[in-house]
């Protein structure tokens, strides 16, 4: 019942959320559930009936349903997706359940079941749906007598059957089918028979058959099919012969032939295409001479030679291509003067040269790129003076460079980047992070939040706020944290000492935090050093901070604690330097 009454909460807007573990949103005609239990009754009370009748669209996943709830929904519903949904005992969910003597059964336009454990035994009665225009089944057991059962289904346009075990009989009980547009068989074990086959269907634009086991022979099959516009064939076997092949294809504008066995021929074949905007490549025997080949292309605008062989020379000539807004040269052997040649691309906004040699001076190279929005750069040999140079990239929002050799002063010139909103500086051996006086406010705190090993953090005379300090409470192995002259809060100091247990010298002086910040800070066990001046704390502050044991060095003043508070805070044991000037003491 929780459930309903904080989903109730929300129906008075164009749009209803839960967001906790599950998620329930009703926009428009489309209602989708993820990772909730539903029935039909406590769904009927959170939608008004006209509501439910007027769904065209249900999506669910990862839940749990009573199967009577798919008997409810209007005839004129027109989407159904499920993926990973079982009933209220956790058994998967058959077809029957979802579909038969349903009111919608006759005019469903798309069904997409996902992970749903179908085999081909259940697929009789989505061969009986009239209306079907876009079918997606991945992720289940469907074999070549499934595939023959659907391959009978007339007017489909989409059909996905990714991530199942149709190898080439399946395939070849799809050839029948017509009027296809979008096809993805992806991850089937089809090979170059099952690629022929498929090459004898007309009309399909978009063809998807990565992760299979096609070589040359099912490479020149698929050259075949003169309409396709998209061709995703990555993580198969095809080689040189293949590639040039398929360059022989003359309407594709999108080319994945990723984790195959291309060299310098195959991308010279490949080169002669026209017509291409986006061309991966990753994962292959491509060198220097393929990339001279590759740069003599025309029309690209995103490029992905990843996992190569290219160099300095290469990359080179790489720089001479026009148009170019995103390129993926990373685990490449590209060092600084590559690196000097990618920086003549002014197009570019997504860049990641990750996993080369770069250094310094290849990133201050890079660091004159006035469009990037997304840089990676890491696992290179990028020392301070390189981050410096990055850190005056004005445009920067997601920026990676971890793993390379950066201290505390390149982190301080990033960490003064304004805009950015992912950043990870990871795995650079920084165990002193200094940003004092950095104008570091609270978006700028969160991404501190996520850096791994540091354990001494100083962050004094920032503009950190409570919910700057929430974040920087989270980050794991701090034994010395100065937040002196921000305005943590109250509230600040309630979420470090809850979780900022390893801390034994703190500094949260002249941050308003109170009596109340000061009894939080009282229940850290393990400060030896600690700060509170500044912090308008009375005598009850002063009270609790006297319970704390193994304080050596204390720091009060300027404060508000009377005598009753100094009298409490003279008596703790092992304190030898003592500070309670300028407060309200009378004697």
């Amino acid at each position: 019942m929780k459930i309903i009454f904080l989903l109730m909460a929300f129906l008075h807007g164009p749009s209803l959320t839960f967001a906790m573990h599950s998620k329930f949103t009703l926009t428009g005609s489309r209602l989708k559930l993820s990772g909730t239990i539903l029935s039909p009754r406590e769904l009927s009370r959170l939608l008004p009936s006209n509501d439910f009748k007027n769904i065209k669209e249900f999506n669910i996943s990862h839940s749990k349903i009573d199967p009577k709830l798919f008997s409810q929904l209007p005839a004129d519903l027109e989407k159904l997706s499920m993926n990973s949904v079982t009933d209220l005992r956790g058994n998967m969910l058959s077809i029957d359940q979802c579909l038969k003597n349903t009111l919608y059964f006759n005019n469903l336009k798309a069904l997409s079941l996902e992970n749903q454990s179908i085999t081909d035994s259940q697929l009789s009665i989505i061969a009986e749906m009239q209306a079907i225009q876009e079918l997606k089944l991945p992720k289940n057991q469907i074999g070549a007598i499934g595939a023959a059962r659907i391959s009978i289904m007339i007017g489909i346009t989409i059909l996905d059957l990714s991530s199942n075990q149709l190898r080439d009989d399946g395939a070849a009980r799809l050839l029948s089918m017509q009027g296809i547009k979008e096809l993805y068989l992806g991850s089937n074990q089809i090979g170059d028979a099952g690629a022929a086959s498929l090459s004898t269907i007309q009309g399909i634009g978009s063809l998807y058959l990565s992760n299979n086991q096609i070589g040359d022979a099912g490479a020149a099959s698929i050259s075949n099919m003169q309409r396709i516009e998209e061709l995703y064939i990555s993580n198969n076997q095809i080689g040189d012969a293949g590639a040039a092949s398929l360059s022989t294809m003359l309407w594709i504008e999108e080319l994945y032939l990723g984790s195959n066995q291309i060299g310098d021929a195959g991308a010279a074949s490949l080169s002669t295409m026209s017509g291409i905007t986006s061309l991966l490549l990753s994962d292959n025997q491509i060198t220097d001479v393929g990339a001279a080949s590759i740069s003599t292309m025309w029309g690209i605008t995103a490029l992905d030679l990843s996992y190569n062989q290219i160099e300095d020379a290469g990359a080179s000539s790489l720089s001479t291509m026009p148009g170019i807004t995103s390129l993926d040269l990373s685990y490449n052997e590209i060092g600084d003067a590559g690196a000097a040649s990618i920086s003549n691309m002014p197009g570019i906004t997504s860049l990641d040269l990750s996993h080369n040699q770069i250094g310094d001076a290849g990133a201050a190279s890079i660091s004159n790129m006035p469009g990037i929005n997304d840089l990676n750069l890491s696992n290179n040999q990028i020392g301070d003076a390189g981050a410096t140079s990055i850190s005056n990239m004005p445009k920067i929002i997601t920026l990676s460079l971890q793993t390379n050799q950066i201290g505390s002063t390149g982190a301080a010139s990033v960490f003064k980047m304004k805009g950015i909103t992912n950043l990870n500086l990871n795995e650079n051996g920084i165990t002193i992070l200094n940003l004092n006086s950095n104008n570091i406010g609270d978006a700028e705190a969160a991404l501190i939040s996520s850096m791994k090993g540091v354990i001494i953090l100083k962050l004094s005379s920032n503009q950190i706020g409570e919910a700057g300090a929430t974040r920087i409470s989270n980050m794991q192995g701090i034994i010395i944290l100065n937040l002196s002259l921000n305005n943590i809060g109250e509230s600040g100091a309630l979420q470090i000492s809850r979780h900022m247990k390893e801390i034994t010298i703190l500094d949260l002086s002249s941050n308003r935090i109170g009596d109340t910040g000061a009894g939080s800070v009282s229940h850290m066990h393990g400060i030896t050093n600690l700060n509170l001046s500044l912090n308008a704390i009375g005598d009850t502050g002063a009270d609790n901070v006297s319970r704390m044991s193994g304080v050596t060095t204390l720091n009060l003043s300027v404060n508000y604690i009377g005598d009753f508070g100094a009298s409490r805070v003279s008596q703790m044991q092992g304190v030898t330097d003592l500070d309670l000037s300028l407060n309200n003491l009378r004697s």
